[in-house]
């Protein structure tokens, strides 16, 4: 009998492993995916990759609309660069909604027209994200910042069988809280 339950727990233990194993292969797809639109200035179809719910609280065209506008300034170009997921977490499953915590690591380059003061803005970068994070470069008028960023992956069947993502920012902390349940933000 103490056999049985031996291989039992075993049994269990191992398709738990399996499943969580194909959970993480499957956030790796999807956050590569979620890279391509990145590097290709896909604004609008990176937003399929958002979790749904924040759309509920901010209309998906109003966060568009202020994207677009960034990037369609003539005074400035934006760019990513050597977007790298870092690691995921355990999965996490609550109220039939499966969540893990993700770290990536990118940097972005703002190419700077002479409209733009770019001491200043070198400026408030360094203050923001750290001196040893912001590079400047002169000559091409480019600042390069590096960044090591969180999120929250989700996969919530009420808005189909996808992992989708949604950026842990402890200044939007309240909003997070109106998103995922505390419980979650506790242990991840």
């Amino acid at each position: 009998m103490k056999q049985k339950f031996t291989l039992l727990l075993l049994a269990i233990s191992l398709s738990i492993n399996v499943f969580a194993q194909t959970d993480k292969k499957e956030i790796t797809n999807t956050f590569n995916a979620y890279k391509t639109t990145l590097d290709n200035l896909q604004l609008e179809k990176s937003m399929d990759f958002i979790y749904p719910k924040l759309y509920e609280l901010i209309p998906k065209e109003q966060i568009v609309a202020a994207f677009k506008k960034t990037f369609s300034d003539t005074n400035l170009k934006i760019k990513f660069n050597n977007i790298k997921l870092k690691s995921i977490s355990e999965i996490i499953s609550f109220n039939k909604v499966k969540y893990a915590l993700i770290s990536y690591s990118y940097s972005m380059s703002f190419t700077f027209s002479e409209d733009y003061s770019i001491e200043e803005f070198y400026t408030i970068y360094q203050q923001k994200y750290g001196k040893n994070n912001v590079q400047k470069n002169d000559k091409t008028r480019t600042i390069n910042i590096k960044m090591d960023k969180m999120f929250y992956a989700i996969n919530d069947p009420k808005y189909g069988d996808f992992w989708r993502f949604l950026e842990k920012n402890e200044s939007q902390m309240k909003l997070l809280e109106m998103l995922i349940p505390k419980e979650i933000i506790e242990k991840l």
